[in-house]
């Protein structure tokens, strides 16, 4: 049997029939890159520019806010976190440690905890940068000076990152994404919610879904965890820079997140942000209350392919591994 052509239209089904709210309620919306041409396809309830949240997603996109700022020489990666919040003083915490979840933060700060128990559908609401700090102190020193560093997931580690290169920068995430990042790739759809226009030319925002439902977006003051909005075009977009990196400030950036810091598991390596699967396919997901998201590239063979979906009730995994192994072996 003659096996599909690595396009969206090819396989947007296999991942539509993965969430069974999305004929009738959700979006699902697919882009695949196979050397230098990149298809998209949608299915559900999808207009052709539809903004979904992409969730951790943004932590590759905070990682290069980070490259690009140290080749700017703005900061440096293994600055201390506290030289630009107070609160981490003493902690031992570095830049580059929290690009790398290797600073022994928790996945969640920990005045954090009880406002995601009681909260779930908008965990971080509210959330600001005073309660991060608040938050930091009560966490013992970091573990970060262990050889070899631990690695552990931390959004409270991306959230805290965030607050650091708009401290160092002097503009906001928002300012800080347009001006180093989606304004040079084109991406006229893509910011933080409060960042991006309702409707229009921003991209129309959708509603999320879990259980069949549909449920609040996500509020994240702090945004450089995961408080990123995006179209299947602008995604696409980003997936072509990120696979051919250009000879430019943002192909840069790119390029120096995307290289492995430092290896966490067999096969599995991570640089700031990316995680590099069999020292070929670089891959990062994503998940809020509504949405779920998956983005994989292998510069080997030219392969890429990002997932957007207006829904959790998918299988994560599953997806995850069929976006993987699509993207590495083409089948």
């Amino acid at each position: 049997m003659q096996q599909p052509e690595f396009t969206a239209e090819a396989h947007v089904d296999e991942f539509a029939a993965l969430f069974p709210d999305a004929p009738s309620k959700a979006a699902v919306a697919l882009a695949a890159m196979d050397g230098p041409g990149i298809t998209t396809a949608m299915r559900g309830q999808c207009p052709v520019d539809a903004r979904f949240e992409i969730g951790s997603i943004t932590k590759t996109m905070t990682a290069t806010l980070l490259a690009s700022l140290a080749a700017d020489d703005v900061l440096a990666l293994d600055d201390d976190l506290e030289r630009w919040v107070p609160a981490a003083a003493g902690k031992g915490l570095k830049l580059q440690a929290l690009a790398t979840h290797t600073s022994g933060l928790p996945r969640l700060a920990p005045n954090n905890l009880w406002q995601a128990l009681a909260h779930p559908r908008n965990p971080y609401v509210g959330y600001s940068a005073k309660r991060a700090e608040k938050g930091l102190r009560a966490v013992p020193a970091a573990a970060a000076s262990l050889d070899p560093a631990p690695h552990q997931y931390s959004n409270f580690g991306y959230q805290l990152l965030g607050l650091a290169l708009e401290r160092a920068s002097g503009q906001s995430y928002q300012q800080m994404l347009k001006e180093r990042i989606t304004g040079p790739l084109g991406m006229t759809s893509t910011g933080v919610r409060d960042g991006v226009p309702r409707d229009g030319d921003g991209g129309v925002e959708i509603p999320g879904h879990a259980g069949g439902r549909a449920v609040p977006h996500w509020d994240q003051p702090m945004p450089g965890a995961g408080g990123v909005e995006s179209t299947i075009g602008d995604m696409a977009r980003y997936l072509a820079a990120c696979a051919h990196p250009a000879d430019d400030a943002p192909g840069e950036a790119i390029r120096l997140a995307q290289s492995p810091r430092l290896v966490v598991a067999k096969g599995k390596e991570i640089g700031l942000g990316w995680i590099r699967w069999d020292a070929r396919v670089l891959w990062h997901n994503g998940k809020t209350g509504g949405f779920c998201s998956s983005m994989a590239l292998d510069p080997q063979s030219g392969r890429g392919m990002v997932l957007l979906a207006s829904s959790t009730s998918g299988s994560g995994s599953v997806l995850d591994q069929r976006v993987i192994r699509l993207v590495r072996d083409g089948r």
